[in-house]
């Protein structure tokens, strides 16, 4: 079962599934958290999810650095992290992109 997610930077939304990563997505996930790629994804950990965030949001902005995240807020990028299924995550980390 996939695992999707949702990302919204500045009211643009871009989505992804974690299982169609590509192996310098995950290579690239497992160098900026320096865990292996199923940790990785799988963690709380506010790295981790910057991680995620974004390759997410590089798909759609190749130039963007994982970096160029740091000096944001929290709150100011919404995360949804839910199963094909539409099932939400049990303890959710940051607020979900209504949709």
């Amino acid at each position: 079962m996939a695992n999707i997610i949702k990302v919204a930077v500045d009211g643009e939304q871009s989505v992804i599934d974690v299982d169609k990563l590509t192996f310098a997505e995950g290579r690239a996930i497992e160098k900026v958290t320096g865990k292996e790629f199923a940790e990785a994804i799988k963690s709380k950990s506010l790295t981790s999810i910057q991680a995620l965030i974004w390759v997410t949001w590089k798909r759609h902005h190749p130039g963007v650095a994982f970096s160029d995240f740091d000096d944001r807020a929290i709150t100011d990028i919404e995360i949804d992290l839910e199963k094909d299924d539409g099932t939400p995550p049990e303890n959710p980390t940051v607020p979900a992109v209504e949709g």
